[in-house]
This record gives structure tokens, C-alpha cells and sequence, in this order.
């Protein structure tokens, strides 16, 4: 029997910031109509110029230390060049290739009830891209609509190495991930 090697991705949307990663859009977008929450700069358009918000980062910085990560002194955001429609420019924003938080570790209860040490690859910053909303089931639909609130809204991916052996221990470092970052007041824990 082949042994279960699980590692995990996980966009952490940074949801407690009042404007987004770039411009000084709303973050609060939910429930309002489609494409009222968006700018130049959202949308890519010639001319606009994005602006790193400050407090986005200082929230990486806050959940990389709680992730037992290394804050790296000098990180980098470039353009990760790919077409879809929910991306208007074209590219995203985002700093992979030079994260802002490195080699970090939280403990679980792994699947024997021992604490297990579950590593943490990298923590980086980008911007969301928006979402598709298709008419009926994803399958079945005659259209599909793009919102582009989402667009820009900052986001920490958290990377894990491949330490976890059990669907049930993804979900115990998924809880333990969750209460962290909502006890850091960093997220508002709707998912």
C-alpha cells in the first residue's frame, strides 16, 4: 500500500484590511452588486499606477511570525504574466519568486495523537484575481459572467512541505491555519 503524502496551498485572504493590496478600493464587496468595487488600478487600465498597502504587509509579517516563519529583509513583487478572464490585466501582482516569509512550522495532532511538526515551505503576498459566475450549474450554463470586486484584494499564500499523511491531518492544520489568523484579526474567518 502506497503511503499518503499530502502538502497544501492556501490563499489566505487578507479580509480585515479596508482597501485593497494596491488601491484604495473597498474591501468590503460582498454583497454588493457586480463591478461596483473596482478602479483603474483594479482593472489594469494605461496610466494607473498601483501603491503597495502598507498594512497588507505588515499583516504577512504578522502571520509569517505566528507561523514560526523567517522574515525576510528584502522581498519582490513582479508580474506573473497569464490570461483568464477573471485577470483584466493580464497579470497578478504577487512576490513567488521572493518570499516575504520562509521556513516556518505549526504543530497538529497527527493521526496517532502525537503533536506532529507540519513545515512551512514559504508565506507570500498577492492580489486576488476576480471570480466567474455562471448562470445555472458550472456544466450546464448558457453564460458565464465575470465580477471583478474580488480584483485586487490581498492575499497570503501559505505553502506547507508535503508533511501530512491523512486527509484528517490536512483538515487539523487547516483549523489550527484558520485560528490563527483569526485570532491575529487578519481574516474574518467567512470562507
Amino acid at each position: 500500500m502506497d503511503d499518503v503524502i499530502i502538502g497544501l496551498e492556501i490563499h489566505v485572504q487578507l479580509n480585515r484590511l479596508q482597501s485593497k493590496m494596491f488601491c484604495g478600493c473597498s474591501t468590503a464587496y460582498h454583497d454588493s452588486p457586480p463591478n461596483t468595487h473596482t478602479c483603474p488600478i483594479c482593472l489594469g487600465l494605461p496610466g494607473s499606477l498601483p501603491v503597495l498597502n502598507k498594512k497588507a504587509v505588515e499583516y504577512g509579517i504578522k502571520v509569517g511570525l505566528a507561523l514560526n516563519c523567517k522574515i525576510e529583509e528584502e522581498t519582490l513583487f513582479y508580474r506573473k504574466n497569464y490570461y483568464y478572464p477573471d485577470l483584466p490585466k493580464g497579470f497578478q501582482i504577487s512576490q513567488y519568486d521572493y518570499p516575504l516569509a520562509t521556513n516556518g512550522h505549526i504543530m497538529i495532532l497527527g493521526d496517532d495523537g502525537a503533536e506532529r511538526n507540519i513545515r512551512i515551505n514559504r508565506a507570500h503576498m498577492e492580489e486576488d484575481p476576480g471570480r466567474l459566475v455562471h448562470a445555472g450549474t458550472i456544466d450546464k450554463a448558457k453564460y458565464t459572467m465575470v465580477d471583478y470586486n474580488r480584483c485586487g484584494m490581498p492575499l497570503l499564500e501559505v505553502v506547507t512541505e508535503p508533511d501530512l499523511h491523512s486527509p484528517r491531518e490536512a483538515r487539523a492544520f487547516l483549523d489550527k491555519l484558520k485560528s490563527i489568523i483569526e485570532y491575529l484579526e487578519v481574516f474574518d474567518g467567512s470562507l
